[in-house]
């Protein structure tokens, strides 16, 4: 009788079907949910911070390079403008001081044909990075006279490479085409737009 009472008791257990019951989310549940969106914006937050932080870095550091480039035109310092060129460039007239060399003969020959008024470097702008490589583009504007009431002022557009996750880098006129800057820049951000050369001349006649 025993055994048949326990058996009885385990089929009502089986067997019995309770009320249904409504259930709430327990106030855990909803606190590990906030925990979660919270850590999520956290996250979101930090990765915003560190891309703006890397920008700022990179145009910090492409700027110094810019800033550099400006000053060896205006001090004829064509050996700093050879290191501040990138190697594959150079290469291409021998040493750096071939390079600096080369350099120096072609701005006198510019010179004895036109007065040099100005050169001056912008500040770089659209940053982009793609793989290895991070790119921007500076713009390079120089006033030349063309005699005693006409000048001309000529903006040409370089485009800034560093391999280096911004630490270094070179600028390349980026009016000798596509191909030459592949050649040179393999890695380069294709998508970059990089503006076409602007010309304009200057009366000097109508200028106070």
């Amino acid at each position: 009788m025993k055994s048949d009472y326990n058996i009885n008791w385990y089929l009502s257990l089986i067997t019995h079907h309770p009320s249904p019951v409504t259930h709430h989310p327990s106030p855990i549940i909803h606190l590990s949910m906030k925990n979660i969106i919270l850590c999520w914006v956290l996250v979101c937050a930090v990765v915003v911070l560190k891309a703006q932080a890397d920008s700022t870095f990179w145009k910090n550091m492409a700027l110094e390079t810019a800033n550099d480039l400006e000053l060896t035109f205006k001090e004829h310092d064509y050996k700093r403008y050879a290191e501040l060129n990138h190697p594959k460039i150079v290469s291409m007239f021998g040493t750096m001081d071939d390079f600096a060399k080369m350099m120096e003969e072609q701005m006198s020959a510019i010179e004895k044909e036109v007065k040099i008024d100005s050169i001056d470097f912008g500040v770089p702008f659209n940053f982009v990075k793609c793989d290895s490589a991070i790119n921007c583009i500076l713009s390079q504007t120089m006033i030349m006279r063309l005699g005693d009431t006409l000048a001309m002022r000529s903006t040409v557009f370089l485009l800034g490479n560093s391999d280096d996750n911004g630490k270094t880098w070179f600028f390349l006129d980026a009016t000798n085409g596509a191909s030459f800057l592949d050649a040179i820049v393999p890695n380069r951000c294709k998508k970059l737009e990089i503006p076409a050369r602007k010309e304009e001349f200057i009366d000097l006649s109508k200028k106070n």
